[in-house]
């Protein structure tokens, strides 16, 4: 069953990410970019909200796609720490 809240706690969440990843990114004009699409979909998605609501299901795998996108986008994807990451939770 589809709900107001998830798809507005998926976005909030989504946002205090954007803002977090948007401080001090390695390259500021590669970061600016790899997230003009980024703003243009969700923009997309909230204007099509009521028009063409989607699952909680789809929600949440584009909220996880735009995430690890801004996460690729904030240390250039060639960057991305996750060797140092993984050898954190080990």
């Amino acid at each position: 069953m589809r709900t107001r809240r998830f798809p507005l706690a998926l976005a909030t969440l989504f946002v205090i990410v954007f803002v977090v990843l948007a401080i001090s990114p390695v390259e500021r004009s590669t970061w600016l970019l790899e997230n003009v699409p980024t703003v243009i979909l969700c923009a997309a998605l909230l204007l099509s909200y009521r028009a063409i609501p989607l699952s909680n299901l789809s929600y949440t795998l584009i909220f996880s796609f735009t995430v690890l996108h801004v996460m690729g986008s904030h240390y250039t994807y060639s960057l991305v720490p996750y060797d140092q990451w993984f050898e954190a939770l080990c």
